[in-house]
């Protein structure tokens, strides 16, 4: 049933509610096509500026490895699978790490499945192998006997949870991908950045074969319940988003008189402001033209369920259902009413059996394979994947275009102020790396020159660069303040370089050191290691500062080409959500897995002459460069590798006439 309390019920009525099908310029919103092209966008921009907080460019895209914390193993009398699995994040300045918990049924087809947004320790009280209390807020056994796979996670593990602000930025998530110093009135709050885990399970259960990921409700309760409304405008993977009592900030109205209920400005009082943007407690913020039901309104035409309890003055029932009734409109243009529910049931401000089984009717009702199908695309285009950034050595630029093929950003380094006059020239002989880094937030650059640079693609400008010896191969960012660069002919050597202060710009400041390699081409590191790829094989590299603060790198293992019958190694990739490298040599393409420093044989590709060898985001398919004249090339291919037996695919992509193409790479 949906929406079981209609609006001409209840004590008390919102008044003075803000237009949601109108938009900033006064225009009426008559269907879906215009409500997805004029207003949903702008409410969606307001929403994240002002309340919720905008993601460092690093955290959109994140480089995210998917590991086993334990061995799976039987749950609930045999009928699911227990998996614990570690997500390990690089950012620019660390890397963070957090775990989570899945029960999977045990079944011959994908289970849907229902994502907890835990505030509480799960692995304690709620965990159904080891529970010291049995309780309804996660009841895991419940929930797969229904059919439906039980994921959680807890959400201090990925950022504090705490009543003090001014610790609470520093630290998890946060301490990975911004400096405190960073932040902007628009930086995101806790709530974005629960949510932002949320997303990062997901891109797990993407690629859980045995969890149908169309098919993913988000679940949360009180600040968790306002974190599974963030995350399910965030991200549209999300088929179901559940909000129970989630008060103001999350599923409650504001234009409404309930002085019971928590006030906007108790956020300070209580210490947790920092689950908001800081312009969401600015005193000079207006509500006049903005209000929740505008924001729930952007998760249509997908399932919302949202549930309160009669004795939950502080969480609000009346506002949370005058809310739903408000956003409601934005799903009827979509001809999907039912898609939206509220519901009321007697009691406190909990969690329970109760509302797990709501939700679970609701999803056996709506969530379904043909709901799923009618959905698939929706939204696609906000996740602005497609782009590739490429070296085209006939112009010598850095180019990226878009996924219909044009051409959408260039640097040159003639047009960059900010390098110097006499290495320009240097810059413009032959431009051999196009490498993009935290979310296509910053590419790197190599030159056979002997140049490298870190370009910010907003400004369209170098923010640091530097000199090397040799023909300069690929470039690697080593946390937030060295650079890593490979050269050969001259060089033979891998290079770091100290960027820290103002040495990013005056490369005569730059502390750097050399280590000698067999032509080094490839590059990679992944938080703690520095991966590299010479002529003999693929090498481990620690990275440490000397006594003088100086950067060095020292070989720490060695496994070598020869024992697999190949020579040359050149292009060095991570594989996204696996513990994999992919690499090119000039015989074929290998994976070497990092966890258990194996090579993965059942995966190579015979390929010969391949320069680039790219993972897309979801580490399923890769594009590639494949020399035609000398080590150039005009066109792009995607490769699909073939499964257990089967040959890889290699399709035609992107195709640039007279371009010499030398590397290209996903943005994202």
């Amino acid at each position: 049933m949906a929406l079981v309390m209609p609006c001409a019920e209840g004590t008390v009525k919102a008044k003075d509610v803000p237009p949601l099908l109108v938009t900033d310029a006064g225009k009426s919103i008559s269907d879906s096509k215009e409500w997805e092209s004029e207003r949903r966008g702008e409410l969606k921009k307001w929403f994240l500026e002002n309340e919720y907080g905008i993601l460092p460019a690093a955290a959109k895209v994140p480089d995210v490895m998917f590991e086993d914390a334990a061995p799976p193993r039987p749950a609930f009398g045999g009928i699911a699978t227990e998996r614990r699995v570690k997500a390990s994040c690089r950012g620019p300045y660390g890397v963070f790490s957090f775990e989570f918990t899945a029960y999977v049924p045990v079944k011959n087809v994908p289970s849907p499945a229902f994502l907890l947004i835990a505030t509480r320790d799960i692995k304690e009280k709620d965990d159904d192998l080891a529970r010291m209390q049995k309780t309804g807020y996660w009841p895991a056994k419940d929930i797969v006997k229904r059919g439906y796979a039980a994921v959680a996670f807890v959400n201090y593990d990925v950022a504090a949870d705490t009543y003090t602000s001014e610790t609470a930025l520093a630290s998890g998530v946060f301490a990975a991908y911004e400096k405190p110093s960073e932040r902007t009135p628009k930086s995101w709050g806790a709530l974005r950045a629960w949510a932002w885990g949320a997303s990062r399970v997901m891109d797990w259960i993407e690629d859980e074969p045995t969890i149908d990921a169309s098919r993913v409700a988000v679940v949360g309760h009180s600040r968790g319940g306002k974190a599974a409304l963030v995350a399910g405008v965030t991200d549209t993977r999300f088929a179901m988003v559940c909000s129970n009592c989630s008060g103001t900030g999350g599923a409650r109205i504001m234009h409404i008189n309930l002085p019971k209920s928590e006030p906007w400005t108790s956020w300070a009082h209580f210490g947790v402001q920092y689950w908001f943007a800081p312009a969401a407690t600015d005193p000079g913020i207006s509500w006049e033209k903005h209000d929740q039901h505008q924001f729930l309104a952007l998760i249509a035409p997908r399932l919302l369920c949202v549930r309160s309890k009669t004795l939950d003055d502080w969480a609000g029932p009346d506002g949370e259902r005058e809310c739903v009734c408000f956003a409601k409109p934005a799903w009827d243009l979509y001809g999907a009413g039912d898609n939206i529910e509220y519901a009321l049931a007697k009691g406190r401000h909990s969690l329970d059996a109760r509302d797990w089984s709501r939700y679970m009717d609701f999803a056996d009702k709506r969530m379904t394979t043909a709901y799923a199908e009618s959905m698939r695309g929706a939204f696609a285009a906000e996740s602005g994947a497609g782009e590739i950034v490429l070296c085209d050595q006939l112009k010598q630029t850095i180019d990226i275009y878009d996924a219909g093929g044009s051409n959408v950003w260039r640097w040159c380094a003639k047009d960059d102020p900010g390098l110097q006059g006499g290495d320009k020239g240097a810059f413009m002989n032959n431009v051999a790396e196009s490498k993009p880094f935290w979310g296509g937030s910053k590419i790197g650059m190599v030159s056979c020159g002997g140049r490298w640079a870190v370009i910010d693609r907003e400004k369209c400008a170098a923010v640091a660069w530097g000199r090397s010896k040799g023909l300069a191969h690929s470039i690697e960012l080593v946390g937030s303040d060295v650079v890593a660069v490979v050269t050969t002919d001259g060089g033979n050597s891998l290079y770091l370089f100290d960027i820290s202060g103002d040495a990013a710009m005056n490369p005569y400041r730059q502390k750097q050191s050399a280590l000698l390699f067999d032509s080094p081409h490839g590059l990679h590191y992944d938080g703690k290691n520095l991966w590299l790829v010479d002529t003999p094989g693929l090498h481990r590299c620690s990275i440490s500062r000397d006594a003088e603060g100086v950067p060095v790198a020292k070989v720490e293992k060695t496994w070598p080409f020869s024992e697999l019958g190949v020579i040359h190694g050149h292009d060095l990739r991570p594989v996204p959500r696996t513990t994999l490298l992919a690499m090119t040599t000039h015989e074929k393409v290998l994976f070497f897995d990092m966890k258990t420093e194996s090579w993965r044989e059942d995966m190579f590709i015979e390929r010969i002459d391949v320069k680039a060898f790219d993972p897309a985001p979801d580490g399923k398919s890769f594009l590639v460069t494949t020399a035609k004249t000398k080590w150039w090339t005009d066109s792009l291919e995607i490769c699909t590798p073939g499964k257990k037996g089967e040959a890889a695919a290699f399709t035609p992509s992107l195709v640039i006439p007279g371009a010499k193409i030398y590397k290209a790479r996903w943005v994202k």
